[in-house]
């Protein structure tokens, strides 16, 4: 197995649950919250997701999307939701974020 960096070790305290917040997705609020208990402004974060909802809450808190075709139940809505980035694997996704975002 390939050895982690850092970065993706630490991308499990990335993570902010829709219900930990009184407004779900697709508000921007769990994304927001997410920030704000990063320390972190929206331009130096990205949300991936699998949901046309989650790109819906991405763009509205300012923050770059990537949609996650893969194991998507609604990949037709995902698509026409229209994330910065879309991903189909897993490495890809994983690709994109090393190249793009230096993680």
């Amino acid at each position: 197995m390939a050895r982690r960096s850092r970065a993706e070790t630490d991308c499990a305290s990335c993570v902010s649950p829709d219900h930990d917040t009184d407004k779900r997705k697709p508000y921007p609020d769990p994304i927001q919250k997410g920030l704000v208990n990063l320390g972190l402004k929206a331009d130096k974060a990205v949300a991936i997701g699998d949901a046309a909802k989650d790109t819906q809450a991405a763009r509205a808190a300012g923050v770059p999307s990537i949609g996650a075709l893969w194991g998507s139940l609604e990949r037709n809505l995902l698509t026409a939701s229209q994330p910065d980035i879309m991903c189909t694997t897993v490495q890809g996704l994983r690709e994109i974020l090393l190249a793009r975002y230096s993680i």
